[in-house]
């Protein structure tokens, strides 16, 4: 029944397809258009606010422009202007005192003629009083000066400005200029304000019958001042369409000109967004900037855009603005117009739409009826080739699954395994027919408890669980195994089945456990080699005390069958006797304190204590063979095995003496070591010609060794290099180096040894 509805369904959907189509289409279509429709309203709506934005933005930016120059052309007008007047005032005072003097010459001496000219010029003024004129000689000396006349008489040919500027000998050079008359800056402060520097502009004329020069000067910014005024009254009448007007704004954010009723920026807006955007405009380096806003009165709230410039001779801003609100009924128009089009077209769409619909509906209907009769046609041979597909893909399936090279097993979630693969059914001597449908512990009766664990836990987690370890029962005894569960699911995503996959670890574990048994027998070997080195170097020294001992005890038995053995000499042979057994003693103890096991444990030592440990027990074998030992060692304390890091040290110093023996030169061997970060660097060096570089990479290897048979184990740094790296988690470096010893350069093998300082 459920096949038979699902095929009606089918066949409902072939037949109404078409139908459905070109009305979805057309629905989709208008859908469509709407969307765009509105797209495009939204954009031409953003399109009219970024023009209208735009476009204000450079009228505002032209008016201040054109208000920029206007104030170039008037200031260059107001510095020619004051130049004008100070030279025509220069003129006239000149010809008074030229007047004066045609007038008194022959009836007057200098000195009168001089007077007469003072009192003549002292009273005059112009530019609001602040001008006036003074007079000097040629040397420099100050003959007339209204203002303070206690100048007069006095040399003023070193005088300074504030830039360091010499005032009096630029005038004094104007004046015996060719034209003799010119034009003079300085800087200088105001009366009333001695901590700035003001530019003065100033006229120097010269007086031939005396060798005077006449000048005059003016403050730049008091003539500005003036012309400041001037320009605002006029920059105040500007008025542009919008009524947007001309704002000024002086350094201190005073408004010197605008249409608002604020006196200063910092009332313009409460959150001071103004301010703090003109703020960094003042600061940059900035010669202009546009600034956007929003501030109230009390008619309106204001969204205003302001283009500003600077003004830097006047230390202004001027700036003027626009205020975008305006752009709301500019876009309500355009909306219209749009909204009408769009309705418009709209209409037209939904009608051709519709008419198409139709035009397509019927012949749908006919296309549905032959779709019909081919689906059925079709239905039948697939069902057919399906089938035969189906039932060839499980046989391959099936023989896939039993000749998969490792253990499969298929398990349902209530630990009943469904089926396993040939693989596994050998290992267990089964057939796959007996692994069929059984549960688990009717198979692995020991570990099947085990096994369902892992089996909750994959439904639980619903994950893939892997390299879990565990045992089975084989045909061959117990096997070790790697196995893993992959879980099956259902269509509710809950898991319905699991694929276990088995390995058989066996014969690696015990491939592991022979490395461990050979690691662990090579480093007895080590040790045994290294107690052998070690009895052979106390054997050496012993033969000196045994030796002294056995001379003091035959002595002094001697002299006591003679009845000649005194007292004196009786003490002097036993402290001979007990010093040298005390050294006897010392030496077993160092070398029991070598080999004792409890001194395995990490613990806390000093390395230049442990070196001397290590040559004490080898020294006296290497003077014998005129080895020395040059030693530049650090008192650094760390944390690690002692006992090991003697072993290393003994193994590398033999096998430098080894190779040192070999050769009629000198014989050294350097020991140093330093701290690097939080590392001992330990270094070994000899001057025995160095490794072949064809073996120094295998000196590592296991039972490597250039010596004799009976000379060597080759384990000694092999297990030198085990010790550092694994047990010490050590680097242990070597390379072959040349190097100069008291002016004679030698070649040899260094060993680096990188240890932590405390273990990690």
């Amino acid at each position: 029944m459920r096949k038979l509805s699902d095929e009606n369904f089918i066949l409902n959907i072939v037949k109404y397809t078409p139908s459905i189509f070109v009305v979805v289409i057309a629905l989709l279509v208008n859908f469509y258009i709407s969307i765009d429709h509105t797209k495009n309203l939204k954009k031409d709506k953003e399109e009219i606010r970024k023009n209208y934005i735009k476009l204000n933005k450079d009228i505002s930016k032209t008016n201040i422009n054109n208000v920029h120059k206007y104030i170039n052309n008037k200031k260059l007008e107001s510095i020619n202007s004051l130049k004008k007047e100070i030279k025509g005032q220069s003129y006239n005072a000149h010809n008074v005192m030229t007047t004066i003097y045609n007038d008194f010459k022959n009836i007057k001496s200098k000195e009168e003629i001089t007077q007469i000219i003072k009192s003549a010029l002292k009273n005059i003024r112009f530019n609001d009083g602040r001008s006036y004129f003074f007079i000097y000689d040629l040397n420099g000396t100050n003959i007339f000066h209204p203002v303070k006349p206690e100048r007069e008489g006095k040399n003023f040919y070193n005088l300074q400005d504030l830039h360091k500027k010499f005032i009096i000998q630029e005038s004094i050079n104007i004046a015996k200029s060719k034209k003799a008359e010119g034009f003079q800056t300085w800087m200088f402060n105001k009366p009333n304000d001695t901590l700035k520097e003001y530019q003065k502009i100033g006229f120097i004329k010269k007086f031939n019958p005396y060798n005077w020069f006449i000048g005059i000067g003016e403050y730049k910014q008091n003539f500005q001042n003036k012309v400041k005024k001037e320009v605002l009254d006029n920059i105040k009448t500007i008025e542009y369409k919008d009524k947007n007007n001309v704002f000024v704004i002086d350094e201190k954010g005073n408004l010197l000109l605008s249409e608002l009723n604020f006196s200063n920026i910092s009332h313009l807006d409460k959150n001071n967004i103004f301010l703090k955007s003109y703020t960094n405009f003042i600061n940059s380096k900035k010669k202009s900037t546009y600034l956007e806003y929003t501030f109230e009165n009390e008619e309106k709230r204001y969204n205003k855009i302001s283009y500003l410039e600077k003004i830097n001779d006047y230390n202004w801003v001027i700036g003027t603005g626009f205020d975008y609100n305006n752009l709301n009924s500019m876009i309500i128009q355009k909306q219209k117009e749009l909204e009408e089009d769009y309705q418009k077209n709209l209409m037209i769409i939904r009608i051709s739409t519709l008419i198409i619909t139709l035009i397509f509906l019927i012949p749908s209907l006919f296309v549905s009826r032959f779709l019909k009769r081919i689906f059925l046609s079709y239905k039948q041979k697939l069902l057919e080739n399906e089938t035969t597909k189906f039932e060839t893909m499980m046989e391959e399936l099936n023989l896939i699954f039993d000749n998969l090279p490792i253990n499969v097993i298929y398990k349902d979630t209530k630990d009943n395994i469904i089926r396993a693969n040939k693989n596994m059914a050998d290992s267990l001597n089964l057939s796959t027919e007996d692994l069929r449908n059984k549960p688990s512990k009717n198979i692995f009766p020991d570990f099947y408890k085990e096994y369902y664990k892992c089996d909750l836990e994959t439904i639980k987690s619903k994950k893939t669980i892997a390299d879990i370890l565990g045992k089975y029962k084989s045909k061959d005894g117990i096997k070790l195994i790697n196995f893993s569960n992959i879980p099956i699911f259902d269509k509710n995503g809950e898991v319905r089945n699991i694929i276990v996959f088995v390995t058989d670890i066996t014969e690696k574990e015990a491939l592991k456990e022979d490395n461990k048994r050979k690691e662990v027998l090579l480093y007895q070997q080590s040790k045994m080699a290294t107690m052998g080195e070690m009895i052979a170097n106390i054997a050496h020294q012993w033969k000196q005390p045994l030796s002294t001992i056995t001379v003091a005890a035959t002595g002094t038995k001697l002299q006591k069958q003679m009845n000649c053995l005194s007292d004196e000499s009786l003490f002097s042979s036993l402290d001979s006797i007990n010093n040298s057994a005390q050294y006897l003693a010392q030496t077993i103890d160092d070398f029991r304190n070598f080999f004792n096991p409890d001194k395995n444990n990490y613990s806390e030592f000093i390395i230049s204590s442990t070196i001397e440990k290590t040559l004490k027990l080898l020294l006296p074998k290497y003077k014998t063979q005129n080895i020395e030992i040059i030693k530049d060692i650090e008192n650094i304390e760390i944390i690690s095995l002692e006992n090991e890091i003697i072993q290393v040290l003994i193994n590398i110093l033999n096998n430098a003496r080894d190779e040192l023996i070999k050769y009629k030169q000198r014989r050294l061997i350097f020991i140093k070591t330093y701290k690097k970060e939080n590392s001992l660097i330990l270094e070994i060096k000899d001057n025995a010609k160095g490794i072949n570089k064809d073996i120094i990479d295998k000196i590592f290897d296991p039972y490597f060794t250039t010596k004799k048979d009976s000379e060597g184990t080759g384990i000694g740094l092999y297990m030198s290099k085990n010790i550092l790296t694994k047990l010490l988690n050590a680097e242990f470096k070597v390379e072959n180096k040349t190097f100069s010893y008291d002016n004679i350069k030698y070649t040899g093998v260094k060993f680096s040894i990188n240890i932590p300082i405390t273990p990690s």
